[in-house]
């Protein structure tokens, strides 16, 4: 069973000013709301945790790893339709990770990147004047 959850609205944009964006393309991700977990609006970004584990951040941290992230369609028989996955792939390789739920620093669910073993973090895009924040 999946569990649906609007959550904040995400800015999804590409730092070339496209006005589409396929599959694979380079997306800078920020949130349009102030998170709880920072004091502004803030981006999101890839730093190497404590235990090593890249986690997803806002932006305002050290280690950050130097990449973009992109949003694949989801091949894995998620059940609703239009559901995508995220990915964040480094500059110097190309290579892209899948972003899943782990276990961050202090043994709290986080996105992070996983193994390609691992189940991605799935969503569906909606709106934002559709959907409500209930995060």
């Amino acid at each position: 069973m999946y569990k649906l959850n609007n959550g904040l609205p995400l800015k999804i944009s590409s730092p070339y000013r496209s006005y589409f964006l396929f599959p694979g393309s380079k997306l800078d991700l920020s949130f349009t709301t102030v998170p709880t977990c920072a004091s502004t609006p803030s981006a999101w970004t890839v730093v190497k945790g404590l235990s090593g584990q890249p986690l997803v951040k806002v932006t305002g941290y050290e280690n950050t790893l130097n990449g973009y992230f992109a949003i694949q369609e989801s091949s894995t028989g998620f059940s609703l339709q239009n559901s995508y996955k995220f990915q964040f792939c480094t500059f110097d390789s190309d290579e892209c990770a899948n972003i899943g739920i782990v276990k961050g620093d202090n043994n709290d669910r986080q996105l992070g990147l996983i193994s390609e073993d691992d189940p991605a973090f799935m969503f569906v895009l909606v709106n934002a004047e559709t959907s409500s924040s209930s995060a």
